[in-house]
Parts: structure tokens; C-alpha cells; sequence
């Protein structure tokens, strides 16, 4: 069984601080994963997939780009939100042609409680795109 939604990072200390935040949804519905772990799921074949995936590879543009296509791959029927940092512009489509639904700015989330309230809005569905100048 997966749960209902997926949160990939290559940087786990990040989302430990939520610990207490992520016990309030149910067993299943939220899992943690090191973006190492990624591969695991290449070798199993899931009957219920995630509806959601937040990929948080911020190490590298590259990897970023190379993990939003094998999780598209993956997970074809998942909702899938890039957390990116720094100057993302340009980045920001070729993460959206690499088949990501959305691009989330870090910036825009900075302390525990912004992440508190991003979790909340990924597992309710909710994924932001935005360019420059735009709101």
C-alpha cells in the first residue's frame, strides 16, 4: 500500500521538525521519503498510487529535473508539486515539461509553521505555480 500522498526530499532533517505536524493525518496517508529511496519503488508495482507527490530535491537542478520524470513514470495518475529554491524561472518550465504539475517556491516557506500550512495545502490538493510579476 502507498499513501495517499508522498513527500521526497533530499533533505530529510528538514521535514523532521514536523514529526508532531505529520502524525495527525492518518498512518497511511503521509509518508517521508529520501529521495535515495526513490528507487524502491521502481522494483514493486503498486495497485493504489499517490495522489500527490511534494519532490524537494534542491540539491541539484539536474537530479531535480531527472527525479520529477522517474516519479511521473512512477506515479502517471499522481498530482506532482516541485518545491524549488532560489532562482527558478527558467527552471520552473522544464520541471513542468519533466511532468510536474506545479512548482512551489521555497522561499515562499520558510519557517516551520509555512511548512506546516504547505503540507496542509499539498495533502488538500492545492498546487502553486507562479512567475515573476504574477500573483
Amino acid at each position: 500500500m502507498v499513501a495517499r500522498a508522498l513527500i521526497i526530499s533530499d533533505s530529510l532533517a528538514t521535514y523532521g521538525v514536523f514529526h508532531r505536524h505529520l502524525q495527525q493525518y492518518p498512518d497511511s496517508a503521509l509518508w517521508v521519503l529520501d529521495a535515495a529511496d526513490l528507487r524502491f519503488f521502481e522494483l514493486d508495482s503498486y495497485s493504489k498510487h499517490p495522489e500527490l507527490v511534494l519532490l524537494d530535491v534542491t540539491g541539484s537542478k539536474t537530479k531535480c529535473l531527472a527525479a520529477t520524470a522517474r516519479v511521473r513514470a512512477l506515479f502517471p495518475q499522481a498530482k506532482i508539486a516541485v518545491r524549488v529554491i532560489g532562482e527558478w524561472r527558467h527552471f520552473g518550465r522544464l520541471i513542468l515539461e519533466a511532468g510536474a504539475h506545479g512548482v512551489i517556491d521555497a522561499s515562499t516557506y520558510r519557517s516551520k509553521n509555512d511548512l506546516a500550512i504547505m503540507i496542509d495545502s499539498i495533502m488538500a490538493g492545492n498546487i502553486i505555480y507562479r512567475e515573476s510579476g504574477h500573483d
